[in-house]
């Protein structure tokens, strides 16, 4: 089995930077391994071989979970405190299984 394709960081971030509404669909020639990737419409990040999308690891958040501040430079994705991590993300999907069980 194949490693999974991970778009390089100029990519990713020139992608991020543009406007919501203009993500999807847009295209980068990414100049670290110089293949061309394209934001599908399920905002995931597709490398763009002889016409066909093969998706990769990474999409595009619709935004930021509270308090998240983006990183820039070689770093990617967002640093935030652990406490909020969990308050915003692990305890509310947490919350949403106990109300969903059947009791």
């Amino acid at each position: 089995m194949s490693e999974p394709i991970r778009p390089p960081d100029d990519v990713y971030w020139h992608f991020r930077r543009l406007p919501s509404d203009q993500q999807i669909g847009a295209e980068c020639i990414s100049k670290e391994d110089g293949h061309l990737y394209r934001v599908g419409e399920d905002r995931r990040i597709y490398r763009v071989v002889n016409g066909q999308a093969i998706a990769t690891i990474d999409s595009i958040p619709n935004k930021l979970p509270a308090g998240a501040r983006v990183m820039t430079g070689v770093n990617w994705g967002f640093r935030m405190h652990i406490g909020l991590f969990y308050q915003q993300i692990i305890a509310p999907s947490g919350a949403k299984k106990e109300r969903e069980r059947p009791g």
